[in-house]
This record gives C-alpha cells, structure tokens and sequence, in this order.
C-alpha cells in the first residue's frame, strides 16, 4: 500500500513493490571457497575482491608464496623489520634500564637475563636487535572523571578535591607501573655481556 506523506511515496514493508521472489541471473566476479564451511560471496566487477576473499595465499614481490594475512613473506617482513631498526637513533645501555627485543615480548630487566638468554640461545645482544624500554607510569586523576555524575551547575565537594590532590602527588612521584618498547636502539658494552 502507498501513502503520500509530505510530497514523498512510502513503499510499506507488507508491499509487493517492496520485494520480489524471482530468478535473476547475474554476471560478476564469485569469491571460491574451497572448503565445507566457506561460502562464496558475490563482488560484481571487483575481481581484485573476489579473488582476494577465495584466496588463502599470495606472491611476495621477490617470488616466495605466504599467507594472505601478510603483506609479504617471512623473509622479507625480517628484512624491512631490520631496517626499520637500523634507522633508529643509538644509544649505550646503562645495564639497569630495562631493554626489549625490537617488536617483539622478550623484554629483559637486568643484565644477568641478557647473559643468560644470549647463552641458552647461542646468540649475541646484536642479534636481538635490543631497544631501550620506556616506562609507563599510572595517570593522574582529573575531576573531569565525574563530571557526568555532577548535576548542573554543581562542583566536586572540596574534601575530595583536597584527597585527590593528594592522590595525585603520590600519583606523580609514583615508580613505573609497567614498561614498554622504546624508539632507541641499544648498544651493549662489551664487558655487560
């Protein structure tokens, strides 16, 4: 059924002209899916889509085949993670100040775990590609926090700014609450490991 409302027609969800049931046929790119649970999806002129969403590998540009889930092969996301590293700015370790493995989750906090990882592993600091960790320290509370709670025209109670206060001087003397990968590469003395 139409109705006119404000100079618009309105095709009511009960109407025929809403939907119809019939065969069409349609020509356009089909991703494939090889597998049981896969389902084929329908990409019109995208091929690069289609081919895309049915494929589970590609070519690297050097040739080697990888998973479509990176943008390259294992060879070459070393080669330009390496890079990536080489063009960070050097600095020497103090031996205290914790270190990671550039983009990756083996941090070490004192020297005694680089030696000892360097031995079990057979390999050098260098070959770790280590950087310097920076320090992630708890934040300082605003009032801001409560503002939804706070009726209109209405301000925080005086006691608990002066507690936040406090809080927040504590807050900011406080010691780092966790570490993570910094932006400067390390260079291990000889006599540290």
């Amino acid at each position: 059924m139409k109705t006119i409302e404000d100079g618009n027609i309105k095709i009511m969800y009960d109407s025929d002209k809403a939907a119809i049931f019939e065969e069409r046929t349609i020509k356009g790119w089909w991703s494939v899916k090889s597998s049981a649970a896969g389902k084929s999806r329908f990409w019109d002129k995208d091929e690069r889509m289609a081919r895309w969403d049915g494929c589970t590998h590609k070519k690297c540009e050097c040739g080697e085949v990888h998973s479509k889930r990176w943008t390259c092969c294992k060879k070459c996301r070393d080669k330009k993670k390496r890079e990536r590293f080489n063009k960070l700015p050097v600095i020497e370790w103090d031996g205290i100040t914790p270190i990671c493995s550039y983009d990756d989750d083996r941090f070490f906090f004192y020297e005694s775990d680089l030696i000892e990882y360097c031995q079990e592993h057979n390999c050098k600091p260098d070959d770790l590609m280590l950087v310097i960790c920076e320090p992630i320290y708890p934040s300082q509370i605003d009032t801001d926090y409560w503002c939804d709670e706070l009726g209109e025209d209405e301000e925080m109670p005086s006691d608990i700014l002066e507690a936040l206060d406090s809080l927040n001087e504590i807050i900011s003397t406080a010691d780092p609450l966790s570490w993570q990968q910094g932006e400067k590469r390390i260079k291990v003395k000889e006599d540290q490991v």
